[in-house]
């Protein structure tokens, strides 16, 4: 799949996104924040990206991400949250750290 064709299906709120196999979601315990490791690199996340990798298993669509961090934040503007999702997934997308199929 074109890199084209993986952004516009991350439009679709049915996308269901999953961190590539050769990246993990681990917690720093030492700083107490969650990174992205993949291949001699590691991504720190800040609290918003660490809430949305933690739900990218390939089980939650867009839509439901968006559903559940506008249920833990209900003063934040749904538009804000969904357009957060779309980017921090298009950002892993950019580094290869989705798994596509």
């Amino acid at each position: 799949m074109s890199l084209r064709a993986a952004r516009a299906r991350i439009e679709d709120d049915a996308f269901a996104p999953k961190l590539a196999r050769r990246a993990r979601l681990k917690l720093d315990r030492h700083e107490n924040k969650y990174m992205i490791v993949y291949p001699e690199r590691g991504l720190v996340l800040n609290d918003a990206a660490a809430s949305i990798a933690t739900r990218c298993d390939g089980a939650r669509t867009v839509a439901t991400i968006v559903d559940e961090l506008c249920a833990l934040h209900p003063d934040a503007p749904r538009d804000d949250i969904a357009r957060d999702v779309r980017g921090f997934v298009v950002d892993l997308l950019d580094r290869g750290l989705l798994d596509l199929r």
